[in-house]
């Protein structure tokens, strides 16, 4: 059996950001829960977000 799970990995930064889920309205907020889970982490151990792009 599939188990008809999205997956996605956040690209542009060398920290490792994945989130899944079995729709896209689930896949979409495990995204956004993953941002802001990685913005805390940052947040807590005093780094700086990564940005892909700066300008």
């Amino acid at each position: 059996t599939e188990d008809e799970i999205f997956y996605g990995k956040i690209e542009g930064i060398n920290d490792s950001v994945s989130y899944e889920g079995s729709s896209v309205s689930e896949l979409k907020a495990a995204f956004e829960e993953a941002v802001e889970d990685y913005l805390e982490l940052c947040n807590l151990n005093g780094k700086e977000p990564e940005k892909m792009y700066k300008g």
